[in-house]
């Protein structure tokens, strides 16, 4: 759907109207706060690495990609020089942990510490990325923000809620909030799905309690 529709739709839901910056503005407040339910896992592979005494650093901004994460999962290294040598994951580190060969992320960079024996390599990075935000009334959410259609109702709630909250329509607000939480937990539990198959039955059956009104499962 594209952003007018949605517009349209938390006009008619919650009975206000208000410009079109505002709006965008709820919209691309509930795409960040969906962010952390989205698990939207993506992977940058062959970052280049250069070392120093063992260590490097990549500056998450700088990066096309990665500035666009919300959370490091895991970092795999492979050296290419002095020898070629398969793929290794390394260790998540402490911030005070400067001993162990490893990784961390200060002031948005990720360092990489005490690589042993290498002087060079490349590095794959797994992350979950943010939702993008929209800018127009004519962009397409599930293009530009990564929210596959089927979930583009949360924004209506979402955005009712903020509109009943700004009139102080209190009992309105919380029915389109609690609508949100509880949608917005079915969207995270199917997300999952994706992420952990293995787990389906498990998921769906709390995906059908929530339907239900059985409860967070």
């Amino acid at each position: 759907m594209k952003v007018n529709e949605i517009i349209d739709l938390a006009q008619l839901q919650s009975e206000e109207v208000y410009d079109e910056p505002t709006w965008i503005d709820y919209i691309n407040l509930a795409l960040d706060d969906l962010t952390p339910a989205a698990y939207f896992l993506r992977s940058k592979e062959g970052i280049p690495i250069t070392l120093t005494g063992g260590n490097a650093e990549i500056d998450l901004l700088a990066d096309q990609d990665l500035k666009h994460q919300h959370q490091i999962i895991s970092v795999y290294f492979t050296e290419t020089q002095p020898d070629s040598k398969s793929m290794r994951q390394l260790r998540m580190l402490s911030f005070t942990n400067n001993a162990t060969e490893g990784w961390k992320i200060i002031d948005n960079k990720l360092k990489l510490q005490k690589i042993k024996s290498a002087d060079a390599g490349t590095c794959r990075i797994d992350f979950y990325s943010k939702l993008g935000h929209v800018s127009s009334v004519e962009d397409d959410i599930e293009l530009v923000a990564g929210l596959p259609e089927q979930f583009h109702h949360l924004l209506v709630d979402y955005m009712c809620a903020k509109s009943q909250q700004k009139e102080e329509e209190l009992d309105d607000k919380n029915d389109f909030y609690n609508d949100y939480l509880m949608n917005k937990r079915i969207f995270t539990l199917e997300q999952k799905i994706k992420l952990e198959p293995h787990k389906r039955k498990r998921y769906e059956k709390m995906i059908m309690q929530l339907q239900a009104g059985g409860g967070n499962g």
